[in-house]
């Protein structure tokens, strides 16, 4: 409830009004096939950092494929976004495709989004959390954190989190529990994010019990999205619902049938750490930027030309973008 009542008061006022113009112009750009978007974006994803400390074989950092000029976003670029966007937007990722920790001026960026009001969230491998960072993960007032653990026995967790530490990972996690217990705190929500695949799937079902001994406050399982496609066949899980992908009658490995048109075109924006404007975080490397924050303001790149293109081409469904290929909404 806690975590509700920090989203809700991020929510009010004019964001609030905001969202419910993304759905108008989101429904009525399917009911009449014209792109509409009078609306700003209610989220945005901020890569702080591009380069991780890990080596994950299906990660687009971990294979080196990312197209970046710096490291880390500069400050004044994130106030710049914050500034521009604060009014309307209420949610804010400090995450892209590196580790965010790896920014040592990750609180100060947490706390400018905060000043703003906004939610914020940081995705992480977990190996910077423990002595001297707990602390001030709390007290940067951050509202939820998503810690990655791909298994929970160490055989499990390396296969896939390659230079992975499982028990630093671990013994920092519950260290942040018992932190925020001793300080009388209630954020951040901790979420366990668990990715299924082959390798560690047999540990699925002592998931929920691991989660309880660690106290996080919330467990995710997702499904592995890859980028070699000959690791699916040696990764993909046995279960069917942890898959992304299934097999066509010709023996071919395809991405499940999204269930309704993609609403993140006309909700949420990335900026990488270069200030380049991206669609969607599906597009990582990223081939499809719509504009750069360091030269424009992001409320005309969210309704320029190469941006409704993009969402004129979803409406038809014709010309689709190759990130469009590997998500399932």
């Amino acid at each position: 409830m806690s975590d509700l009542k920090r989203l809700s008061l991020a929510f009010a006022g004019k964001p609030m009004l905001n969202y419910f113009n993304i759905l108008f112009n989101y429904y009525l750009s399917r009911l009449t096939g014209r792109v509409k978007t009078s609306a700003m974006p209610f989220a945005f994803s901020a890569e702080v950092s591009a380069v991780c400390n890990l080596h994950c074989p299906e990660c687009i950092v971990g294979l080196g494929r990312t197209k970046r000029g710096k490291q880390f976003m500069d400050n004044n670029l994130f106030e710049k976004l914050l500034q521009e966007t604060f009014r309307k937007s209420f949610y804010v990722n400090l995450y892209f495709q590196g580790e965010p920790f790896l920014n040592k001026q990750l609180f100060d960026l947490v706390g400018k989004a905060k000043e703003k009001k906004f939610y914020t969230v940081i995705s992480t491998n977990g190996h910077f959390l423990g002595s001297g960072n707990n602390e001030r993960i709390i007290n940067s007032g951050l509202d939820r954190l998503v810690v990655s653990v791909d298994g929970i026995s160490e055989e499990a967790y390396t296969y896939y989190r390659k230079s992975g530490r499982f028990e630093k990972v671990i013994n920092g996690l519950k260290e942040l529990m018992r932190e925020r217990k001793k300080m009388n705190k209630n954020h951040p929500f901790v979420v366990l994010q668990f990715l299924a695949h082959r390798k560690n799937e047999h540990e699925i079902k002592y998931l929920k019990s691991f989660a309880r001994q660690i106290g996080v406050d919330s467990l995710q399982i997702k499904t592995m999205q890859f980028i070699k496609p000959g690791n699916i066949d040696d990764l993909s899980p046995s279960e069917e619902k942890h898959r992304r992908y299934q097999k066509n009658e010709k023996g071919a490995w395809l991405v499940k049938k999204k269930k309704s048109l993609c609403f993140r075109l006309w909700s949420q924006a990335v900026v990488t750490s270069d200030g380049d404007v991206v669609p969607c975080c599906y597009d990582k490397i990223p081939e499809n930027i719509t504009g750069s924050i360091v030269h424009q303001n992001i409320g005309k790149i969210w309704k320029n030309e190469r941006f409704n293109d993009l969402r004129s081409r979803l409406l038809s469904g014709k010309n689709l973008p190759e990130m469009c290929n590997n998500c399932i909404g």
